[in-house]
């Protein structure tokens, strides 16, 4: 293995780093284009008479009815009213208590029986535009049908007299600008997982080259070395004198610091998914290295790579996980 194509290797923070930002600016302009969006929903609001569905519409309340219908949605309880406006259009929307008090003077005049009551000021109300259902218009009907005391509306004229639309005013722009982000937070995570193994792998590098900083020209060497072997796959290199690793950032140790070695598996449902090599050095730190999936070929590869590693170490390296190489190894850490 060439130097060159070794420090390219061992340099892949570079790669996590190019891929957090580009997630970074990505949620970014998500961020800035479902905002104007939003902004722009929020500027342009229009009469319900005149909304589709999941526009931003509000209607100039002058007369009311007392709640019709209660829902309970998501642990809120949504009411819903008739309402006119000045040309004596009728809507039903669902109103939101806050909303619901400033409409106080409008109830309050529509169910007055003083004769000389002063007609109050409009109260304008905000809200999505929203196909009205089947079972609000049912209750819509009956509840019309009640306060008229005879039977005006039914199924076949309810569009004449309510359209097709009510005025939700639990929901606003903003609702579909959280909805939006849904899709933001991917990319967000994204961009904070690979700039993090960005950070963690130039860590690593920058923590092993300065410990090696003296042996370094001799690492190089070995690395050239004819006799080095190079697990690609497993981002493992063999030399006389060291092991590396670049999995998750350079990681370097001598064969010599080496007092423990064994490979782990890992399954999923009784599935062996993973096999990893754990090294443990004189210095009671446990490296892992070699993770490679456990498919047929990789297996083999697996196999391989841990015999040639075994022949790489001092005879005295325990071998293989027991409760008596657990306890041997303690007493082999340096103090």
């Amino acid at each position: 293995m060439n130097k060159e194509l070794f420090l390219k290797k061992t340099n892949k923070g570079k790669v996590q780093l190019f891929c957090g930002l580009f997630f970074g600016v990505v949620t970014l302009i998500m961020a800035i284009y479902f905002g104007i969006d939003g902004y722009k929903q929020y500027q342009n609001v229009v009469p319900l008479l005149d909304a589709k569905k999941g526009d931003y519409a509000y209607i100039d309340v002058q007369i009311m009815t007392d709640y019709f219908a209660v829902s309970d949605s998501k642990k809120i309880v949504r009411k819903s009213y008739i309402l006119g406006d000045k040309e004596e259009y009728l809507y039903l929307a669902a109103i939101d208590e806050n909303i619901r008090k400033e409409l106080n003077s409008i109830y309050d005049y529509s169910y007055s029986e003083d004769e000389n009551a002063v007609t109050p000021e409009v109260v304008r109300i905000k809200g999505m535009a929203e196909t009205i259902p089947s079972d609000l218009q049912k209750l819509a009907i009956e509840g019309y049908n009640k306060i008229m005391d005879e039977k005006v509306v039914n199924a076949s004229n309810f569009k004449d007299y309510f359209g097709s639309l009510y005025l939700d005013t639990y929901a606003s722009p903003m609702s579909g600008i959280l909805s939006h982000f849904f899709y933001v937070i991917p990319t967000f995570v994204f961009s904070i997982i690979f700039l993090i193994g960005s950070f963690n792998m130039k860590r690593n590098t920058k923590k092993y080259k300065l410990k090696y900083n003296e042996k370094w020209e001799t690492i190089l060497q070995e690395v050239e070395d004819e006799k080095t072997v190079h697990y690609e796959k497993a981002k493992v290199i063999l030399t006389r004198n060291y092991v590396i690793s670049y999995f998750s950032g350079l990681e370097i140790f001598e064969t010599r610091e080496v007092i423990w070695i064994y490979p782990y598996e890992y399954r999923y449902n009784g599935a062996l998914t993973q096999k990893s090599i754990f090294v443990v050095t004189e210095d009671s730190k446990t490296h892992k290295i070699g993770t490679i999936g456990a498919n047929k070929k990789n297996l083999l590869l697996f196999d391989e790579m841990y015999e040639t590693l075994l022949n790489h170490l001092p005879d005295e390296v325990l071998r293989g996980y027991t409760k008596e190489n657990k306890d041997k190894a303690r007493e082999k850490y340096k103090k």
